[in-house]
């Protein structure tokens, strides 16, 4: 404090220094009028009223241009400081008005103008409001010539001629100021003559009362002198009074500024209350914006530690918990009372489970919007906006089984309430184009509806399943299928494409009290409810607005006593490339579980064991190093089998052959996370080249994370929770290689072979190990495709397997070269533009062509226009299998 005290000093010593200087620059001009004060007296009465009437003239016009500049002015600042404060610049509001229409004596005004336009939007003659006064430059040149400068948004100044109502010209001033930030310009402006009868009446005045003038001159300098001074004194007064008081509550602040610090240093985070801080509002301001981000950040680290329990301690229910839901599903043979028991002990575990899973993910949206909402705060409160939940393809199973358990966990201290999603396998695998927001709202409305029905205890149950559409909503975009009338009947016209021709159907069912058949038809309209003391009457409304924003209906079915059913139908949306719907096996398939919880392997076992002829070759294993070390020896031992017979060069096919039969007859079932090893499912699968072959079988399939990898390594994902689920489905013959999960496809054919890897080497390897054909004579598939990208090799096969066509896929040039000289030269060919290791697919099309390819196409998303002449590619096209039409 002594640097303050200090400061404080030199402050008052630098105040009075300026109460000294101020006092005598007042005085001076007072001592020298009284000093020639009889010189003034002298003059005589004639050289006084000319020189009072010459002066006059002179002042009154200084004073009338000083007047109406400084009006511009001082009405142009006010309407910038409006504009600086985010006050709207409405100029046909009363509160901007006010500000810039002013009067100015009994004549002068101000108004406003768009310097841009000229146009006139405030002044005090209605008839020119909005009137553009460029019109006026050829009727008033004086005044156009003042005017004219100002549309460059600078000032402008002067006299003219201006015209009256009654055409009669008058001399006028006028001065025109520009609004900082704006194209707004302030004119303020009168006539002269009310300057000039003032000077007239000083000169008329001079002349009648010259005798009073004289001798009450002296008496009137006095009183100005004393008066003055009196003045200055009580102004420098209470100026070193409020600067004083000023220089206290400043330092209180500081203080109490300096003291927070001290607190937050030591982890003691207190918000300091603003009020009036004497110019440190501000810094008090951003201090608690300071304590507020600290504050928030604590809890984000605290949020950090629980999300990463909350994951390890979810990853450790789920596994049990998929083998309790698929024994649960069949326990006809233990008493009522014991069902009972075991289902509200499993629904109890998944509650928690699923809260677990929500708390983790409140966390990570905490740890990754906490930074944008710290530094956005101010503007969001400002404007108010959120992000909207936008349309997305959703799980609808996933979702149903979050917002139930949340349900439950909401009323389990409501007693006799029982909420149960009774989701089967009718229920695996149905997606819809949601918000998931605004479905969650809904259902949880309609659940609460349902509880609030019934008093004294009851139960809610959720189901979902597939049925035929009757009818269906087309929406914007989507157009799924339709149902329409014909003279034969009634014809299910095809869904487009991303439907399927089946909707979901989804039923809220409760044992309320039901409602009565007269309010049924009214429950949907807007403000109609019943059965709630306090209901807005616009739930159910919304709720039917999203679902038919959906594309889907909502219903109700009920009777008084009965209880009631709420169906929702929505249109079922094909299922997302990362999602398996099936899985078929074959009799000879060795199926390989990979999972370090033992009851994951029991939820598979038993799912294997309920097909109709159960597989037989299932192998069991909890790491993913044992799962390297069984894959690789396994391999070792095909390869063995084939060696020494015959020459070297039918050894190595025959042992490239074995690798590709080995891949093809294996399914790999594997988890994502394993504790106790730094490796994941998805980096053994990279490892072993086993995408192709490979189900992801996890909790974290949301993840965008893990769906890109899945997508890159040709891997399928199957929610954990829906382990007991999935349809599996046996066939005799065997599966063709690049499918391997959830496809009854063709028998093995080379040319579309492929290796474990999901790559072309081993599928060359496999490819001359099948052909006995002449070399010389050329392999002539429907076409060629060279992308670097698994997903659309598997996307064109799949196609092709479809349409009874045969593709050969490279993954680079490279490959393509070294066996370009045994293809038929006229095949087509698709090239990506964007390969692996920066390489243009356009650019190596030119080596392509001088190969003697000239049917070659650049298949890539980018716009044809982004691509200068190319005489060598025959046409650009999409990523679309060109024959998939």
């Amino acid at each position: 404090m002594k640097q303050e005290k200090k400061l404080a000093k030199t402050f008052l010593i630098f105040a009075l220094t300026l109460f000294i200087s101020v006092l005598v620059i007042s005085l001076c001009p007072l001592i020298l009028l009284q000093t020639n004060q009889p010189r003034i007296i002298e003059i005589s009465s004639e050289n006084l009223t000319n020189k009072l009437v010459l002066q006059g003239q002179k002042l009154m016009e200084e004073l009338a241009s000083e007047t109406i500049v400084q009006k511009a002015s001082e009405t142009a600042v006010l309407i910038s400081l409006m504009y600086d404060n985010g006050m709207p610049l409405d100029t046909t509001s009363r509160q901007f008005t006010e500000v810039a229409m002013q009067k100015i004596g009994a004549t002068g005004y101000t108004c406003v103008y768009d310097c841009k336009t000229a146009v006139m939007l405030v002044h005090p003659n209605p008839a020119l409001v909005g009137y553009d006064m460029k019109l006026l430059k050829d009727k008033l040149p004086s005044w156009w010539k003042i005017f004219s400068p100002s549309l460059a948004c600078v000032d402008s100044r002067g006299f003219y001629d201006w015209e009256d109502a009654d055409g009669v010209m008058r001399k006028k001033y006028m001065s025109m100021t520009p609004v900082k930030g704006t194209t707004l310009m302030v004119a303020a402006t009168t006539y002269l003559e009310e300057f000039n009868l003032t000077q007239r009446l000083m000169g008329k005045y001079g002349e009648e009362n010259l005798g009073e003038t004289k001798t009450s001159m002296a008496q009137l300098t006095n009183k100005i002198i004393w008066l003055t001074l009196m003045v200055v004194l009580i102004f420098l007064a209470l100026a070193v009074a409020g600067l004083s008081f000023f220089w206290k509550r400043f330092f209180t602040d500081i203080d109490e500024l300096v003291v927070g610090i001290e607190h937050c240093s030591q982890g003691v985070y207190r918000p300091l209350k603003v009020g009036q801080r004497y110019g440190l509002a501000k810094i008090f301001t951003n201090y608690n914006v300071m304590i507020s981000s600290l504050k928030q950040m604590q809890e984000l680290k605290a949020w950090a530690t629980f999300a990463q329990l909350a994951t390890q301690v979810a990853h450790d229910i789920r596994s049990p918990l998929s083998a309790l839901h698929v024994a649960t599903t069949d326990l006809r043979e233990l008493p009522e009372e014991q069902r009972i028991l075991i289902r509200t002990a499993v629904q109890r575990i998944t509650d928690i489970t699923n809260d677990l899973s929500n708390q983790k993910r409140k966390a990570q949206n905490a740890q990754l919007e906490g930074a944008e909402n710290l530094t956005n705060e101010k503007d969001e409160a400002e404007t108010g906006q959120k992000l909207a939940d936008n349309d997305s393809v959703q799980l609808l199973s996933a979702v149903i089984e979050s917002l139930v358990s949340e349900k439950r966990m909401q009323f389990r201290n409501r007693s006799g309430i029982n909420i149960e999603a009774n989701l089967g396998k009718e229920s695996y695998g149905l997606f819809a184009k949601i918000q998931p927001k605004a479905f969650k709202r809904l259902l949880s409305n309609l659940i609460n509806n349902s509880v609030e029905a019934m008093e004294g205890g009851g139960s809610v149950v959720v189901t979902m399943r597939t049925v035929e559409p009757q009818s269906r909503r087309a929406i914007e975009g989507q157009n799924p299928s339709v149902t329409e009338k014909t003279d034969s009947g009634f014809t299910v016209v095809p869904p487009l494409h991303g439907f399927t021709a089946q909707d979901i159907q989804i039923t809220i069912s409760d044992t309320g009290q039901g409602i009565p058949a007269d309010v049924l038809p009214r429950l949907f309209q807007r403000g109609e409810t019943y059965g709630k003391k306090t209901g807005s009457g616009l739930g159910l409304y919304h709720a039917r607005q999203t679902i038919e924003a959906f594309g889907g209906s909502i219903t109700i079915q009920s009777e008084t006593g009965q209880g009631t059913v709420v169906t929702i139908k929505l249109p079922q949306i094909v299922a997302p490339e990362w999602f398996l719907e099936k899985i078929v096996v074959h009799q000879n398939m060795t199926i390989v579980i990979c999972d370090d919880d033992e009851s994951i392997h029991h939820v598979w076992q038993n799912q294997l064991n309920n097909l109709l002829e159960p597989v037989k070759n299932v192998v069991h294993i909890r790491t993913p190093e044992a799962l390297g070390e069984w894959f690789w020896g396994k391999r070792r031992n095909e390869g063995r089998k084939h060696e020494g017979r015959g020459d070297l060069g039918s050894a190595k096919c025959k042992v490239q052959s074995a690798k590709c039969k080995m891949a093809s007859d294996m399914l790999f079932l594997c988890d994502y996370e394993f504790l106790g090893s730094e490796k994941t499912g998805l980096d053994v699968i990279e490892e072993l080249g086993i995408g192709g072959q490979a189900i992801l079988v996890t909790s974290h399939y949301e993840e965008d994370a893990i769906r890109t990898n899945c997508a890159r390594l040709g891997v399928k994902l199957i929610p954990k929770s829906l382990a007991g689920f999935v349809p599996i489905k046996r066939i005799s013959s065997k599966l063709y290689p690049s499918t391997g999960l959830g496809q009854e496809a063709e028998p093995f054919d080379g040319l579309r072979a492929r290796s474990s890897k999901g790559n072309v080497e081993d599928g060359r390897a496999c490819l001359a190990s099948q052909r006995t054909r002449d070399p010389a004579i050329p392999i002539v598939p429907d076409a060629i495709l060279i992308d670097d990208d698994p997903l659309i090799h598997s996307t064109w096969q799949s196609v092709a397997r479809m349409k009874k066509k045969k593709i050969i896929a490279y993954k680079n040039t490279h490959d393509f070269l070294s066996e370009c000289s045994r293809i038929d030269k006229t095949t087509p060919l698709y090239i990506d533009s964007k390969l692996s290791d920066g390489v243009k697919g356009e650019v190596a099309a030119k080596t392509i062509h001088a190969k003697g390819f000239e049917n070659i196409y650049l298949a890539t998303g980018t716009p044809a226009s982004e691509f200068g002449p190319m005489p060598w590619i025959k046409g650009i096209v999409g990523k679309v299998p060109p024959f998939a039409k």
